[in-house]
C-alpha cells in the first residue's frame, strides 16, 4: 500500500501538468503541483472518512447509536467517558496529568498534544530537507528508535527488557546500513548540509519520538476498549486536518516575504519603532496578497483534472495504509512501527538481514518470557500442594467435621422445635428439604392419617421473607378458592404458634411429594414421554397463573414437586407477583428483588428490562424442557457476566429493536463490547431429538419476550399434542390487585403492618379461633 503511496507521491511533485489537456499535449501550457500542504490536507480529510467508515462497520450489528459520538465509537473523549473508561481500568482520575476536567477530557488533550507533536515533526522536516543532502536525511531518520526509546524512558518512565535494547541496536544498525548503501550517486548534486538543516532534523527526530511515546502511553492506559488505531487515526487527523486548514487559510506568499524580510527585520531591532514597522509592512504584504493557499491549490486542480484524480488516489491509498498503520500501533507498539516501516532498496539485504533478525530476537525473547512465566506460576502451584501439611489437612478435617455437627444439632433443634408446636395435629417424622426460605418436614396428620408437607418459615428475619411469606400465602389461598388445578402445590392448613405480638414462625402444611425434579434430574436420565408428560403439567398449572394476571418468576427444576406416578405440581410462589401491582412508567414493582435462580433466569431481567410479562415463566419452562431432554442445564452460569455470555453464544447477538427496552446503561455497554456472535441451529445442540421439542425450544427459548408462545400457544404445540385437552385445562378468575397493594411499598416500610396482616390472614385461612 506504501509502495503505491510513494509512487503517487513522486508522480504529483514530479509530473508537469498541462492545461490544455492530458499530460501528454505537448502544446499545452505546463505546470507542476508544489501545494504540499493542501495535498496532506486531502490525506487527512480521506483518513477521516475512511477511519470514521471503519469505526461504523465496527457497530453494523449493534443497536443505534443515541448519538454521533456513540456512533463513531468516541465515548471516551468526552469527561464523563473518559473517566468511566480510567476507572475500569483501575486508573485514578486524580494521579493523571491533566485531571478530569469539566469541558475536556485527558484523552482529547493527550490526541491534541499527540497531532500538535507530529503536525510540528512534518512541518519541521520538510523544511530540513530543504537544507540537507538526502545521504544525511536518511541516515538520520534511520536511527528514529533510539528517540523512541528514549521519549518511552523519559517521558512516562517505561521499563524495557534488556534485549529491547539489543533489538534497537541492531535494528538502527540495519536499517543505517540499509539506507547508507542505497543510491547515493543520484543525490550527488543535491543541496549541501547546513547546521540548520542538521538541528531541525534532530528536533524532528525528537518530536517524533515524543509522538510516538504518547501514543503509546495512550493505548496502555487506556487499554483496546476504550481506544482503538481506528479511533486514534481519526482524531488525529481531524485535529491535523483543522491545523492545516488555518495554515491554508494564510495568504500564498506570506512565508516568502517573512524569509525576504527577516534580515531587514533583524536590524531594525535597535530602532525604537521597529514593532510597527515590521506591522505595516506585513499588513501591506497581506493587503496586496490576500489569496490563500487554499484557493491557488483548488484553483491549480480546477485546471488539471488529471492532478486532481491523483490527489484523491493519493489520499485514498495513504489513508488506506494509515489504517494498517494505527492497527501496527495498537497491538505492537511504536518500537515495531517504527522498525518496519522504511524505505526498501535492492542491494540493502544486509541492513534487511539486521532488522529481522532483531525482530526475531524480539519475538523469541517474548515467547521465552511466556514460557518461563508458566513455569514459574507451575511452581509456585506445585511448592503450594506440596507445603499442604498433614496438620493443615487435619485442621481442615476438623473443621468440615465441626460445621457437619453444627448443623446436626440446629436440624436437630430445629425438628424438636417442630414436635413441640405441631404435636397436638400432626406427627413429625423428620426434615426433607432445607433452603433460604426454611425447612420442610414430612408429617401425618393424627386424625385422618394423611401424610403432608409442612414447610416452615420464619418471615421476620428480614423484611423481604414477610413480603414474600404475604404473597405466597395469599396466592395460594387464592388458588386454593378458585380452581381446582392439580399442577398447583395445594395449601391445607397453617399453623402460627404464639400470638399477633410475638408470633416468629409459620407453618405451611401442603401436599405430600415424593421428590422434586432436580433431584430427579440428578439420578437419572429422563425419557422423551418423559419429558413431554412433565413440560404439559408445568403448562397446564402455568395457564391457571397467568390466567389470574399473576408471574411466577421462578419457574425451576427445584420448584416442580414430582411424585413416583409421575404427578407434577409447581410450588413455592415466594417470588411472584401480580401484574397489577407493576407501575408502568418505572416498573419498580418488578425491579426490587433477585427474580429467578440465575441458570433458568429470562434475559429481560438479567438486563433490568423497563418492563417484562408473562413471557419471562416461558423463558424458564424452556430452559427446563432442555435439561429434561439432556440431563444438564441449558446455561449454567458461573456470574452475571458468564451467563449472559452462554445465552448470546446459542441465540447470537440481540437485534437492536430486543434492546431498545432496556433501561441500564452498563448492561447495555456491556452489550455493546462484546464480540458480534450468530445464532447456533438449535438442531447442532440436540441432533438426537424430534423435530416437535426443537420447534418448541426455538419458540420459547427466544431473546426477544415478544416472540416467544404463550402460555396456551405452548399448549396448543405439538409437542405437547398427546396430552393436550382444552376441556380438562382450567382457568382461574384474575387475581384483584388490591391484595398485593403491599408489593408497591419499600420493603422496609410498613412493618407492623404487615406483621398485623400476616396475621390475621393466618387466622382467617380457616376461620378457626385465634390462640
Amino acid at each position: 500500500m506504501f509502495l503505491l503511496w510513494g509512487l503517487l507521491q513522486e508522480k504529483i511533485t514530479s509530473t508537469t501538468y498541462r492545461t490544455g489537456g492530458g499530460i501528454y499535449d505537448v502544446l499545452s501550457v505546463g505546470e507542476r503541483f508544489d501545494h504540499g500542504l493542501l495535498l496532506n490536507f486531502v490525506q487527512a480529510l480521506m483518513s477521516c472518512t475512511i477511519a470514521s467508515l471503519y469505526q461504523l462497520y465496527r457497530r453494523r450489528n449493534l443497536p443505534p447509536a443515541r448519538s454521533v459520538t456513540e456512533s463513531l465509537g468516541l465515548q471516551a473523549l468526552t469527561p464523563a467517558g473518559c473517566q468511566s473508561a480510567l476507572v475500569a481500568r483501575g486508573k485514578s482520575t486524580e494521579a493523571h496529568p491533566k485531571g478530569i476536567s469539566r469541558y475536556v477530557s485527558p484523552l482529547f488533550t493527550r490526541y491534541l498534544l499527540i497531532s500538535a507533536l507530529q503536525s510540528t515533526a512534518s512541518f519541521l522536516s520538510i523544511v530540513a530537507m530543504r537544507h540537507l543532502s538526502y545521504p544525511a536525511i536518511t541516515l538520520t531518520k534511520s536511527s528514529k528508535l533510539v528517540p523512541v526509546l528514549i521519549m518511552n524512558i523519559l517521558l512516562y518512565r517505561r521499563k524495557f527488557a534488556r534485549y529491547k535494547y539489543g533489538v534497537v541496536f541492531l535494528v538502527t544498525l540495519g536499517v543505517w546500513m540499509f539506507m547508507a548503501l542505497g543510491k547515493k550517486a543520484a543525490k550527488q548534486d543535491a543541496v549541501g548540509n547546513s547546521t540548520l538543516g542538521l538541528s531541525l532534523l534532530i528536533i524532528h527526530l525528537i518530536l517524533d519520538g515524543a509522538t510516538n511515546s504518547t501514543q503509546d502511553e495512550v493505548f496502555a492506559t487506556y487499554g483496546p476498549q476504550y481506544v482503538t488505531g481506528t479511533q486514534m487515526m481519526l482524531v488525529m487527523n481531524a485535529l491535523s486536518a483543522t491545523y492545516m486548514l488555518g495554515a491554508l487559510l494564510v495568504p500564498d506568499n506570506l512565508g516568502e516575504f517573512v524569509i525576504s524580510h527577516s534580515r531587514r527585520w533583524l536590524a531594525e531591532l535597535v530602532h525604537p519603532h521597529w514593532i510597527a514597522n515590521v506591522l505595516i509592512g506585513g499588513v501591506a504584504h497581506v493587503h496586496l496578497n490576500t489569496v490563500p493557499q487554499l484557493v491557488t491549490g483548488l484553483e491549480f486542480l480546477a485546471r488539471h483534472p488529471d492532478a486532481a484524480r491523483d490527489v484523491l488516489c493519493y489520499g485514498l491509498v495513504g489513508a488506506a495504509g494509515q489504517v494498517a498503520i494505527f492497527e501496527t500501533l495498537e497491538r505492537f507498539g511504536s518500537l515495531t512501527l517504527v522498525s518496519i516501516t522504511h524505505e526498501l532498496r535492492a542491494i540493502q539485504w544486509i541492513g534487511v538481514v539486521l532488522v529481522f533478525a532483531g525482530l526475531f530476537i524480539e519475538m523469541r525473547e517474548k515467547q521465552k518470557q511466556g514460557a518461563a512465566a508458566k513455569a514459574k506460576a507451575h511452581k509456585i502451584n506445585e511448592g503450594r500442594r506440596a507445603s499442604q501439611s498433614d496438620a493443615t489437612i487435619s485442621y481442615v478435617r476438623r473443621l468440615a467435621q465441626a460445621t457437619e455437627a453444627r448443623r446436626d444439632d440446629r436440624r436437630s433443634n430445629a425438628l424438636r422445635k417442630a414436635r413441640e408446636e405441631l404435636g397436638a395435629r400432626y406427627a413429625v417424622e423428620g426434615i426433607v428439604g432445607e433452603g433460604g426460605y426454611g425447612m420442610v418436614f414430612s408429617a401425618v396428620h393424627k386424625a385422618t392419617g394423611y401424610r403432608v408437607a409442612i414447610k416452615r418459615i420464619s418471615p421476620f428475619e428480614h423484611p423481604l421473607l414477610t413480603i414474600r411469606t404475604l404473597r405466597e400465602l395469599r396466592l395460594l389461598r387464592f388458588f386454593r378458592e378458585n380452581t381446582a388445578c392439580e399442577n398447583i402445590v395445594r395449601l391445607l392448613d397453617a399453623v402460627v404458634p404464639g400470638t399477633c405480638d410475638n408470633f416468629r414462625d409459620v407453618y405451611l402444611v401442603q401436599e405430600m411429594m415424593d421428590s422434586d425434579l432436580h433431584r430427579v434430574l440428578r439420578s437419572q436420565p429422563l425419557s422423551y414421554d418423559h419429558a413431554q408428560y412433565f413440560t404439559y403439567q408445568i403448562l397446564r398449572g402455568l395457564k391457571v397463573i397467568h390466567a389470574a394476571n399473576v408471574l411466577h418468576r421462578d419457574i425451576k427444576p427445584s420448584n416442580l414437586l414430582v411424585n413416583a406416578n409421575c404427578d407434577l405440581k409447581i410450588c413455592d410462589f415466594g417470588l411472584a407477583r401480580s401484574l397489577g401491582t407493576v407501575r408502568p412508567e418505572t416498573a419498580e414493582g418488578l425491579l426490587t428483588e433477585y427474580v429467578a435462580t440465575r441458570w433458568y433466569r429470562a434475559p429481560e431481567i438479567m438486563l433490568s428490562s423497563r418492563k417484562y410479562s408473562k413471557a419471562v415463566d416461558i423463558w424458564s419452562v424452556g430452559c427446563t424442557l432442555y435439561e429434561m431432554l439432556t440431563g444438564e442445564p441449558l446455561f449454567p452460569g458461573r456470574d452475571y457476566h458468564h451467563q449472559l455470555c452462554l445465552i448470546l453464544d446459542v441465540l447470537g447477538t440481540p437485534r437492536p429493536e430486543t434492546l431498545r427496552p432496556i433501561c441500564s446503561n452498563r448492561a447495555l455497554e456491556y452489550i455493546y463490547r462484546l464480540p458480534f456472535r450468530s445464532e447456533k441451529p438449535w438442531r447442532s445442540l440436540l441432533p438426537d431429538v424430534p423435530a416437535d421439542a426443537i420447534d418448541f425450544l426455538a419458540r420459547t427459548v427466544v431473546l426477544d419476550p415478544a416472540s416467544r408462545m404463550t402460555v396456551e400457544e405452548c399448549l396448543e404445540h405439538p409437542f405437547v399434542a398427546p396430552y393436550h385437552d382444552p376441556d380438562d385445562e382450567p382457568c382461574a378468575p384474575v387475581l384483584d390487585p388490591s391484595l398485593f397493594a403491599f408489593d408497591l411499598e419499600q420493603a422496609g416500610e410498613h412493618h407492623l403492618e404487615r406483621r398485623q396482616a400476616l396475621w390475621m390472614d393466618l387466622q382467617a385461612l380457616f376461620e378457626r379461633p385465634r390462640k
